[in-house]
C-alpha cells in the first residue's frame, strides 16, 4: 500500500514540475533522483563486498588454526606417521590454499605488484606464500 502511495506521489510531483517549470527541469530532477539512487546502490554493494571479504578472511584464519592444531596432534609421539592425520594435513593445506586464492582474486583492496617489483624482502608485497605440501618423515 505504501509503495503505491509513493509511486502516485512521484508521478503527481513529476506532472506538477512539468506544468510549472517545463520539461527540462523535470528531466534534471529525474536525472538527479536516478543518480542518487545509483550512488546509494553502488555504496551498498561495496559495503556488502567488504563484509563478504571480512567473513572469508575469518574463515581462512579458522582453517589455518585448525591446520596448526592438526599438525601439533600429528607431531605427538602417539600419532607420528599416522596416514589418516597426514591426509587431513594435506587436505587442510589444499583448503587453505584455495581459500587464499579466493580471497586474493575477489578482494578489491589487494593488488598484485608487477613481477619485477615482487621480492620476499619487499614489505609492500602483501600476498602470503602458498603452503606447499612437505613430506612428513616416517619413523
Amino acid at each position: 500500500m505504501n509503495k503505491i502511495v509513493v509511486a502516485v506521489s512521484v508521478v503527481l510531483n513529476g506532472i506538477l514540475i512539468i506544468s510549472l517549470t517545463g520539461v527540462i527541469p523535470f528531466f534534471l530532477f529525474l536525472s538527479l533522483f536516478v543518480n542518487i539512487t545509483l550512488i546509494w546502490y553502488v555504496f551498498s554493494l561495496f559495503r556488502k563486498n567488504q563484509e563478504m571479504t571480512d567473513d572469508i578472511e575469518g574463515i581462512y584464519s579458522l582453517v589455518d588454526k585448525f591446520e596448526e592444531h592438526l599438525e601439533n596432534v600429528h607431531s605427538l609421539e602417539m600419532f607420528y606417521g599416522d596416514e589418516t592425520l597426514k591426509g587431513l594435513i594435506t587436505h587442510s593445506r589444499q583448503l587453505i590454499n584455495n581459500l587464499h586464492d579466493y580471497i586474493y582474486e575477489n578482494s578489491i583492496d589487494l593488488e598484485e605488484p608487477a613481477p619485477e617489483e615482487t621480492s620476499e624482502e619487499d614489505p609492500s608485497f602483501d600476498r602470503q606464500p602458498r603452503i606447499e605440501d612437505e613430506e612428513t618423515p616416517q619413523i
